[in-house]
């Protein structure tokens, strides 16, 4: 809390008394206006001054604006005393900021309440083990995208309550703000705005099936035991289903089903809950070594009223529903109704082919059970159901309009590939017209509005069955991929972004087609633990008996945080526009979308980084040293924010740097914008050069001439932009030079951007 200087020191001494100072509670006395706070952290906050009346109202509206970003949403407080002087002021100021939901009343004779409501605007929960009740697999958060900053990090929950990583156990659950995950015969919840463990429940037996440190595909194969919903969380224990309080961790009641059949898999939808009854689960091993990799399914389904445990109606299966095959959406529970996995293995071992067995898509009323409509199209056997309800689309092989089951596109044959991705894993694809791969074996795609994104790194038009492209400078399509290195585990998607484990965790930025990009040292599950929900990127540390050598074990909580510097690789690159960073440690999209590639490239050969320039350096043997490169972060940097990380890095020395013009092919006419920074002197006179345009400018002269950055840019480590229009070029160039002449120290350039002009 921020107070007043005079009651810090007693409400320190209070607070330490009572074991929360330093835990759980700090105190900083000073301006409340100039103290900078990281998001959501405070679930209550004291302010004091009795001069707040007096701030006028614009500044007293952008400090409650502060004050509202540091509560954590679902009800932070914070007590903003004023005196009864300044009550007014500060209710008024509180209608005129942009503090979103909120609640605010008048405490005792000088005091007003404010009160942060619900979620924060633009986020979304991550429902189950695939974001939806669709199964989409692809969080609807606006909130979270690049780049991405630390909001919190530490092991209040330590990952001897989570489950191992191979295992793969469902993935962790995020709804109203709490972040539910299994472990060894546990359940726990905790804060995901600042990571603190809210409880653990013990369950004896809950995730037996993933406790096991071999690769399996767990979850992904069986479905998920648990849900958790904002009101309540729902936890398959055999022949019941325990709900539980999410606040406390408590049974408030437990389900049954019909002849007491046993609970294994979950779907909230709304106000039901969809079990599968009478699981027939099939395991791989020899005893004692056993490993779930194959698809479980259910002889029925059950649809009950989730709050009231009042069963709606059931249906039994003619053959079996697949837990992964299950999706609900627009009134209406979508299954396959297909062989099980037990009777598919005893018809090989007979010599008969189990592809020859009927299956069916079904629609069923999620109110009464009756068949809406059913079909054979688009059904193949071991894959699932994925809706989105956005467009009304069922897609499986195929994808079929949800209102009445009429197929949009069928255009998939099956077949095996290795996977580069798994450690040379095989897996189910198929492929689509030909040219591209929808993934459907061991992990589900992602449904990103009207995109459909592969485990298979491409990407789809869910309405048409498109494969994804751009144009390359040849103006030839190019498949559109997402690239990410080894690891193990699936990807997750997000408005935004894709999340993955990269080597280390990672993600690719979708705004822009901006490229992937690492997250530090940090480990990643094998097990999906990327999640993106409420407005934070989740990442509980699910590597329990993980042996890769990533140094930093932690939970995290991450959000957007436009100071963060974000370098990526394997961009897609706009044609009309190129942008060369020289020294910088990674490519970048700007907001033009300009793709500024890193100069010597940041990435190997396989990721696309490869030298696109050709610069030369001080002629051998005379006084100046070769060329060098120097990187600073731009948040050391002054001047304009949109070229900081530009002028971050650059390069020393250089004589000439020829440009490719391989994105303006055709271009005649061309403008040039040439990025400086003094990096290391701290006075004018210190480094003086000129530099020519493709050797000189029409008149002789350089276009750049005599330039002291220091001088004209205002000091040491201040962005300096040259720009240059209607540069021609000759027919048929293919690169552009630029050539330095020093008269004072050495020439420097921090990077170059070339924009079509025509």
């Amino acid at each position: 809390m921020a107070v007043g200087t005079r009651g810090a020191e007693a409400a320190r001494r209070q607070l330490d008394e009572a074991g929360l100072y330093g835990t759980r509670a700090g105190v900083i006395a000073g301006d409340a206006a100039d103290v900078e706070f990281a998001p959501y952290l405070a679930e209550r906050v004291l302010l004091e001054d009795p001069q707040l009346g007096a701030m006028g109202e614009e500044r007293l509206a952008g400090l409650l604006e502060k004050l509202y970003a540091v509560l954590r949403p679902y009800g932070g407080q914070a007590l903003v005393w004023c005196g009864a002087a300044g009550r007014a002021a500060v209710e008024q100021a509180a209608r005129r900021a942009e503090l979103g939901p909120m609640g605010t009343r008048r405490q005792g004779d000088g005091g007003v309440l404010i009160e942060r409501v619900g979620a924060p605007a633009g986020s979304a929960d991550w429902l189950g083990q695939n974001a939806d009740a669709g199964n989409t697999r692809c969080s609807r958060d606006e909130l979270v995208k690049a780049p991405l900053g630390l909001l919190w990090f530490g092991n209040a929950m330590s990952n001897s309550l989570v489950l191992p990583r191979h295992g793969e156990g469902p993935v962790e659950q995020v709804a109203a703000g709490r972040l539910v995950i299994e472990g060894p015969d546990s359940l726990s919840c905790a804060d995901v705005y600042t990571g603190r463990l809210l409880w653990t429940r013990e369950l004896a037996g809950l995730g037996a099936y993933y406790n096991v440190t071999k690769h399996q595909r767990g979850a992904h194969a069986l479905g998920s035991n648990y849900f958790a919903a904002p009101d309540a969380v729902y936890v398959a224990q055999g022949q019941r289903c325990l709900v539980l309080d999410p606040v406390t961790g408590r049974t408030t009641r437990e389900l049954t089903l019909p002849g007491q059949a046993e609970w294994m898999f979950l779907l909230v939808y709304g106000d039901k809950l969809i079990a599968g009854m009478d699981p027939i689960v099939v395991a791989r091993g020899s005893p004692g070594a056993m490993r779930y990799n194959t698809d479980a399914s259910s002889r029925g389904l059950a649809v009950l009223d989730r709050r009231s445990g009042k069963v709606l109606w059931t249906r039994k299966a003619d053959r079996s529903f697949g837990h992964y095959a299950v999706a609900a959406g627009a009134g209406k529970v979508f299954c396959y109704d297909r062989l099980s996995q037990e009777t598919v293995d005893r018809l090989r071992r007979r010599g008969i082919d189990p592809n020859s067995a009927a299956a069916n898509l079904l629609a069923l009323d999620a109110n009464s059970g009756e068949v809406v409509w059913q079909t054979d199209r688009c059904v193949g056997a071991g894959q699932g159901i994925a809706y989105s309800g956005e467009h009304d689309v069922v897609l499986g092989y195929g994808a079929l309009r949800g209102r009445d089951g009429a197929v949009l596109w069928d255009k998939l044959t099956i077949r095996d590939v290795p996977d580069p991705n798994a450690l040379g894993a095989g897996f189910a694809t198929s492929v689509l017209g030909g040219v591209g791969r929808i993934w459907w074996g061991k992990w589900g795609p992602m449904i990103n509005g009207r995109t459909i994104i592969t485990q298979g790194q491409t990407a789809f038009d869910l309405l048409t069955g498109e494969q994804k492209t751009w144009t390359d400078a040849n103006g030839q399509p190019r498949q559109w991929r997402y690239r990410r290195s080894h690891g193990c585990g699936p990807s997750a998607g997000a408005r935004h972004i894709i999340t993955f484990r990269s080597g280390c965790a990672g993600y690719y930025d979708l705004d822009r087609l901006g490229g992937t990009t690492n997250l530090g040292g940090f480990r990643s599950g094998c097990t999906s633990n990327l999640i993106v929900a409420c407005g934070v990127l989740n990442a509980p540390d699910y590597t329990r008996t993980c042996t890769c050598a990533y140094q930093n074990r932690t939970s995290l909580g991450l959000v957007h945080d436009a100071d963060v510097e974000l370098w990526t690789y394997a961009a897609v690159p706009t044609i009309g526009r190129a942008g060369f960073n020289f020294g910088a440690p990674g490519d970048r999209v700007d907001e033009a979308g300009t793709l500024w590639r890193a100069e010597p490239p940041g990435v190997p050969p396989r990721f696309g980084g490869r030298r696109r320039c050709t610069i030369v350096p001080p002629p051998a043997g005379g006084p100046a040293p070769a060329t060098r490169t120097f990187y600073n972060h731009s948040l050391l940097l002054g001047g304009e924010a949109r070229r900081r990380w530009i002028a971050g890095s650059g390069i020393v020395g250089l004589r000439s740097v020829t440009l490719p013009l391989d994105e303006l092919r055709g271009a005649k006419t061309i403008r040039l914008r040439l990025v400086f920074v003094e990096p290391e002197h701290a006075s004018a006179g210190r480094r003086v050069f000129s530099a020519a345009i493709g050797g000189t400018s029409p008149n002789g002269k350089p276009a750049i001439e005599d330039l002291d950055v220091f001088k004209e840019s205002g000091g040491k480590l201040r962005p300096l932009v040259k720009e240059f229009r209607d540069i021609r070029l000759p027919a048929g160039a293919a690169a552009l030079e630029l050539v330095f002449t020093p008269k004072v120290g050495q020439p420097l350039l921090c990077g170059a951007e070339l924009l079509a002009a025509d």
